[in-house]
């Protein structure tokens, strides 16, 4: 809105404007996105003059005007979709919104909690009883995001003062560049991280992550009940933001707009502001808050840094901030399971996935799309009579997919470790208790669908068994929790506390689930038991009310969503059923339902996977899931795959007969083509033909083509262990394939085994254009203890992403140690016997330390001596 940003910034606003055009003549090319500007009120006069200080806002529909613009939005995104190749509509994939409410409205999103729990919140939304939301805007399609289901990344630029939004753009281009984490909490219910944020503590602190690897130091706080015992205040945190530079900052304790709970000390934007204020020492860095109303914009006159901590910490050099409009529901009874927590870790966690997790706005809408309601009960007159039915989207779950605000740039490039250096584990990776078995795919001939390819197409039931193997029933507050490992346990909204599984059918963009029934199962009693219900407003446990007979009835039920290319029908049993009026409970031992889908064609891609960043000199390789969802094996099919430009404009492509895919089977197929591309974004795209050459499938990605980095990295010799206190060095093979010379700091950073990393050698490098540079990097390993060490390579450049080796192993040893050389045998178990007798030798002798437990004996020579016969 250029009319608003004038009235209400005066010639200041040029300057932001000329910033965003920089922008959108961004040359792909060299990896910069660009983009078309919209000014709204060229062509609504009611966004022109849209007023947030209007007194009479509140007094009719306060949406009206945020209807107008989403309208706005959706048609001028209308303009822009076109088909590619592969048959699939491709819409621009960002949306960013650039003004705070004075500029353009945010969607105004009624919630009862607001005004009935909100306090100390002096802000006209909250008191009206709204909370601010941008989720609308994302939803092209305009009929889904009250359940998560944007089309697009959305972000906003906001800020105190125009310099501050101008501030925003420019740091979310460059991204989070620092090497510390300060990661703020209160312990939770396994006393090591609150709930609300357990998922972002076990990644950064318990598995040891590094940022873009560099050395992520944790920062934690007690819990509220131990408060007192607390050292930890507000200046902490500031001191912990100021080391060593910081590049995530994640706080999970209880917040306002104004202030969030530090320790021992509420930590103000007041306090902030003077703590801030002529400092220069922040690099750029994520900030993301999971308490109430830290997100909360003020929406009176005359808005200062000091008003909201968003505008402070953008001011004082936050390159996007993450947090909350309203009250964040939270629950710890599923821990970072459902509602609010559920969204928030999965921001961080969705950061860890190759292909959507290395841009913040990917990230968050992954989150969105990937939300598991809780849902709930409601009574319904049915039939002549009131009835429990089953609602799937609960207030509260509306509430937590509308919540949460992007403010910055969402194509930022995030450094976030991978998933397979977080090694985050899976809740599916250690199921004990249960287990899903597929079967029974067949199709039914008497429900054809009209212009269905009778060759493939029509209606199919799949069968799906679950399997209760091992549960446990725990007191707690006088009620039976019951517990099945493996299992998820659900807390609808004031309905029965209890375990259910999950079941995924894979579906294309077209398919339609017709029917979820239970066809058959076994039952054993569980006796009575006092299942509590979930009581949101103290977040606790309470007797169930309102409901009566066995519930839940049924026990079973699906949501289908939408996951790229295709779809995903998800389905829910219940294995517990629990009779409200006796307290009798009946367990599922063993339950087969059946699902039915309509399909007009049974082939689609359902995994398209690619590694987003290629080397000009290697090829583009990527790999695609084919699917077949009929009952009868279908051939004759041909994969295309292509890489195109922003044009659409042909520039590599390769055709691969499939083969057969069996009924109900998938099949992998890879393909490559060439490379030589220069640097920048490209669309790599896989069709799928039928014989006739039509293309009846397909799906894309973008790729990112980059032009150096680091091939290889040894220590020169044959030593791989070296004394306390002697020289060591590493040789790194750079190649750079651009036509200049790349300048930058190469960097050794070491890793001892529990995770602590330290840079200790380092130099200045230089690396000639067109070539490839070996790289000796020394220094003297005095300061290292003995033990083993794993060191890898950085490349840092201004402003672009670090380059980074694979890790290599090494060994720092004591004199009269270990033999040090990665393998075992008689001679290192004779030295851990003679060392058993020397009182240091558990400090000094740290190799010999073989089975880690701080002691140096029998044990030790057994462990090597074992290691010697039964080698790892």
């Amino acid at each position: 809105n250029r009319d608003n940003l004038y009235e209400i910034y005066g010639d200041r606003a040029f300057y932001l404007l000329k910033i965003l055009f920089a922008i959108a003549d961004g040359d792909t090319e060299k990896g910069e996105v660009n983009a078309v500007i919209y000014y709204s009120d060229w062509y609504d006069d009611a966004v022109k003059n849209w007023n947030n200080l209007d007194p009479n806002l509140y007094d009719g529909t306060p949406n009206d005007v945020a209807d107008q613009l989403d309208d706005f939005i959706e048609d001028r995104m209308e303009n822009l979709v076109t088909t590619n190749w592969t048959g699939q509509e491709r819409i621009p994939p960002y949306l960013l919104i650039v003004g705070g409410d004075e500029i353009l409205p945010f969607y105004r999103m009624s919630s009862y909690s607001e005004t009935r729990y909100a306090s100390d919140i002096d802000l006209t939304v909250i008191s009206e009883g709204y909370f601010f939301s941008d989720s609308a805007y994302a939803d092209i399609s305009g009929d889904d995001y009250m359940k998560g289901e944007p089309e697009v990344s959305h972000g906003r630029i906001v800020g105190a003062s125009v310099i501050d939004m101008e501030s925003l753009i420019l740091k979310g281009l460059v991204g989070p560049q620092g090497n510390n984490v300060v990661i703020a909490s209160g312990n939770g219910r396994d006393g090591t991280a609150n709930y609300f944020i357990d998922g972002i503590f076990t990644a950064f602190k318990e598995a040891d992550i590094k940022i873009n690897g560099r050395e992520a130091d944790s920062v934690t706080v007690e819990n509220d009940s131990m408060i007192k015992s607390s050292e930890w205040n507000c200046q902490d945190f500031i001191d912990a933001l100021n080391r060593k530079g910081t590049q995530y900052v994640v706080h999970g304790n209880h917040s306002t707009n104004l202030s969030f709970m530090s320790g021992t000390s509420s930590c103000s934007t007041d306090y902030l502001d003077s703590a801030f204020r002529g400092k220069n020492l922040y690099e750029t860095y994520l900030v993301a808050m999971g308490g109430c109303h830290a997100g909360a914009l003020y929406d009176k006159e005359n808005p200062s840094r000091r008003s909201s901590l968003a505008y402070q910490f953008i001011q004082s050099g936050a390159c996007a901030y993450f947090g909350s409009g309203g009250l964040t529901i939270g629950n710890e009874i599923c821990f970072n399971g459902c509602l609010s927590e559920e969204m928030f870790n999965s921001f961080f966690e969705n950061m860890t996935h190759d292909g959507y997790g290395s841009v913040s706005g990917e990230a968050y809408k992954k989150a969105l799309r990937g939300y598991v309601p809780m849902g709930g009960y409601e009574m319904k007159y049915i039939e002549g009579q009131w009835d429990q039915q089953w609602i799937e989207w609960s207030s509260e779950d509306t509430n937590a997919v509308m919540l949460f605000n992007l403010f910055g740039i969402p194509w930022m490039n995030l450094n976030f470790p991978s998933e397979e250096q977080a090694g985050l584990k899976r809740f599916s990776d250690i199921k004990k208790g249960c287990c899903v078995r597929e079967s029974g795919l067949k199709k039914r001939e008497d429900q054809e669908i009209a212009g269905a390819d009778l060759r493939s197409g029509g209606t199919f039931s799949k069968s799906f068994t679950f399997v209760t193997t091992d549960y446990n029933v725990m007191q707690e507050d006088s009620f039976d929790i019951v517990e099945i490992p493996g299992a998820d346990l659900g807390t609808p909204r004031f309905g029965p506390v209890l375990p259910y599984f999950t079941a995924t059918i894979d579906l294309p963009e077209s398919a339609s689930v017709v029917s979820l029934e239970l066809t058959g199962g076994s039952t054993q009693s569980l006796g009575r038991l006092n299942i509590p219900s979930y009581d949101p407003d103290s977040g606790g446990f309470t007797e169930i009310t309102g409901l009566t007979g066995l519930i839940p009835r049924p026990n079973y039920r699906y949501d289908v969503r939408s996951d790229h290319s295709h779809l995903m029908a998800r389905i829910f049993f219940y294995p517990i059923q629990y009779d409200a009026d006796t307290g009798e409970s009946v367990l599922w031992t063993e339950a087969t339902v059946e699902v039915q889908y309509q399909v007009e064609e049974c082939i689609f891609i359902s995994a398209f996977l690619t590694d987003r960043d290629y080397v000009t000199t290697e090829p583009v390789t990527v790999t695609a899931t084919v699917r077949n969802v009929g009952d009868r094996d279908v051939s004759g099919l041909t994969a295309v795959f292509a890489v195109t430009d922003s044009s659409e404009n042909f520039l590599r492509s390769v055709e691969q007969d499939i083969g057969i895919i069996s009924a109900g089977g998938s099949r992998e197929v890879t393909m490559s083509v060439e490379n030589g591309l220069d640097r920048g974004w490209y669309t790599a795209g896989m069709g799928i033909r039928d014989g006739s050459g039509s293309v009846i499938s397909g799906a894309w990605e973008l790729i990112g083509i980059i032009s150096d980095h680091i091939t290889g990295m040894t220590i020169p010799g044959i030593e791989t262990s070296f004394d306390i206190g002697s020289e060591m060095s590493f040789e790194v093979t750079y190649e750079n394939h651009n036509p200049y010379p790349l300048e930058g700091l190469m960097t050794i950073r070491i890793y001892d085994s529990r995770g602590t990393s330290r840079e200790i050698f380092a130099d200045i490098a230089e690396i000639p254009a067109s070539s490839s540079e070996k790289i000796s990097i020394s220094g003297n390993t005095r300061g290292l203890e003995p033990g083993r060490y794993e060191a890898r390579a950085l490349f840092v450049q201004q402003g672009k992403a670090d380059r980074i080796s694979d890790r290599i192993s090494f060994i720092i040893r004591q004199k009269g140690d270990l033999n040090c050389d990665f393998a075992t045998g008689l001679a290192d178990a004779l030295i851990a016997l003679r060392l058993a007798a020397s009182e240091d030798a558990p400090l000094r002798f740290c190799l010999s330390d073989a089975d880690g437990d701080g002691r140096i004996g029998l044990a030790d020579a057994v462990f090597i001596l074992q290691k010697i016969v039964v080698p790892e």
